[in-house]
């Protein structure tokens, strides 16, 4: 601001009306605000990288594209499909290790969640519940945990009390791609629930605004997941 007020002392560097401090600082605040909500902005520090022709959101979360890929070899960073993301093997509680492919025809909820997080801990309680309901109406539907949590141990007592799949904790690359294809930007980043299309086949992605710092994403795979 002093620097403002030396400027505007010393003469305008070109002819023609000045804005006042005051003015600059309520445009900042209101374009910034714009960007933040058009965007969904709701922690810093936040990447994210656009389209320059079209303003449209090529990877919402480019702090782990960075910290993933620094030399950048798998530029543009552009949105890879589900089924490619999520391949690998998953777990259950008890060890036992299944394939991604074997959830065609499924739907499929991906829940980012960690056991330090007592919001999260009480929302996998009451989604235990709904989840054996669930299954237990025959339906074809899963759960993937995909753990923030800080350390192995505390993933497999979280884990413990969950009756569907996860991501292997030591599969830290798969845990992150994941977090990128969601765009989560921090363990405690909120999210707007939104309906998109998703384009590998898996017909929709419904997001969810749950306590507003563990996500929860579902997908119905009418394609092959290996394909």
């Amino acid at each position: 601001m002093e620097s403002f007020k030396r400027s505007q002392q010393q003469g305008p560097p070109f002819p023609g009306p000045a804005m006042t401090f005051k003015d600059l600082k309520n445009l900042s605040e209101k374009s910034e605000l714009k960007l933040w909500n058009k965007y969904r902005i709701s922690n810093i520090p936040s990447l994210i990288f656009l389209d320059a022709t079209t303003g449209k959101v090529v990877c919402r979360n480019g702090l782990l594209v960075i910290r993933d890929d620094p030399e950048g070899l798998e530029f543009p960073w552009g949105p890879k499909p589900f089924r490619e993301v999520i391949a690998g093997p998953l777990l259950r509680n008890n060890g036992q290790s299944l394939e991604s492919s074997s959830l065609e025809g499924s739907h499929v909820g991906v829940y980012f969640s960690a056991h330090w997080c007592p919001p999260c801990r009480s929302l996998t309680r009451v989604l235990v519940e709904s989840y054996r309901k669930i299954k237990e109406a025959g339906q074809k539907f899963e759960i993937i945990f995909v753990s923030a949590d800080r350390s192995e141990d505390s993933f497999k007592q979280y884990f413990s009390e969950m009756p569907w799949l996860a991501v292997p904790y030591t599969d830290e690359a798969r845990r992150s791609r994941l977090n990128r294809l969601y765009g989560i930007q921090g363990r405690r980043a909120r999210l707007v629930g939104s309906l998109e299309t998703c384009s590998s086949g898996l017909t929709t992605s419904l997001a969810f605004l749950l306590e507003g710092k563990e996500h929860l994403y579902f997908h119905e795979c009418s394609h092959s997941l290996a394909s």
